[in-house]
């Protein structure tokens, strides 16, 4: 019999071949050829609804046999070991069905790791979520008024902790380029004009870098908090005068004098929803609540192989 083996696929799945034929014996040819994919699907969702999860096991071994590259049969003897109590079987199955899902089973593999998870933390002593490897990476663009310009890269864990990095700036940091500089009184140093003078017209540059965490609160939302630094300055805008007092051109110095760094930490909510993630939250600069700003997020996740 053909199984369809690629050079990469064949030391998975003849590893998890091997290992069902140790388990539960080899069926035999004919045994298999007496099903189509479609027999045996409605087979083994007859024998689920019976709970004869023995039965399961047989039907899924031969779903193995009959497609090695095919998840389902690797999902529903996870399923049937977890039933029967024996989790630490389970885990490889589903391990293996996680692998070769194109996404048809991926609500039902999720629901399954929920599952051993929740049988494991009722087994053990200790309440301790450790950070884990990532089930999901994200990366979205992120908005606020004053920082329209944001960045989030980040990982989510079903069971676990994840983390994120976050980057946001204005167009002001962006673009504008002080020729000079000038301090709060307007005095001006290092201008290569004989005579310059405020207009008034001020921006503020600001870019901020956050780190943090992610956990899950329940499906499909999780939370994430993070802490970070903010830098800010200010831009004042003078016109160049000629002798007699005459505009002939304005440029943009930094006022020396309005450049801080403060801390800011940061908290919200966000939503993913099989691919599509989007997020709200707010964050406060220096700790003073009238700089407590809003922001919004749009991006994508995929799950990690």
């Amino acid at each position: 019999m053909s199984f369809g083996f690629s050079r990469v696929k064949a030391p998975f799945a003849l590893a998890f071949v091997i290992i069902t034929h140790i388990w539960l014996g080899n069926p035999t040819q004919s045994f298999a050829q007496k099903f189509s994919a479609e027999d045996l699907e409605m087979q083994i969702a007859a024998e689920i609804v019976d709970r004869n999860w023995a039965r399961v096991l047989e039907l899924a071994r031969t779903q193995i046999w009959l497609d090695v590259d095919k998840a389902a049969g690797y999902y529903y003897s996870a399923l049937a070991h977890m039933e029967i109590g024996n989790s630490k079987m389970a885990k490889p199955f589903l391990s293996e069905a996680k692998r070769l899902d194109d996404g048809e089973l991926e609500t039902q593999i999720a629901a399954l790791e929920e599952s051993l998870w929740d049988k494991k933390k009722k087994s053990s002593q200790s309440g301790f979520i450790p950070i884990r490897s990532m089930d999901r990476f994200y990366y979205a663009l992120t908005y606020s008024p004053d920082m329209p310009f944001g960045f989030h890269l980040g990982s989510l864990n079903t069971h676990g902790i994840g983390t994120y990095f976050l980057i946001r700036t204005n167009q002001a940091f962006l673009q504008n380029k002080a020729e000079f500089t000038v301090n709060n009184s307007g005095t001006v140093y290092g201008s290569p004009y004989a005579k310059t003078e405020a207009t008034g017209q001020v921006k503020s540059g600001m870019v901020e870098l956050v780190m943090g965490l992610t956990w899950k609160l329940f499906a499909p939302v999780w939370m994430y908090g993070g802490v970070g630094l903010n830098h800010s300055r200010e831009y004042w805008e003078m016109e160049i005068l000629d002798e007699n007092s005459n505009n002939i051109g304005n440029v943009w110095a930094r006022n020396q004098q309005s450049n801080l760094n403060q801390p800011t930490l940061e908290t919200g909510l966000m939503g993913d929803f099989k691919g599509l993630n989007v997020r709200v939250g707010t964050s406060l600069t220096s700790l003073e609540l009238k700089q407590v700003r809003f922001h919004v997020g749009l991006g994508f996740s995929v799950r990690k192989k």
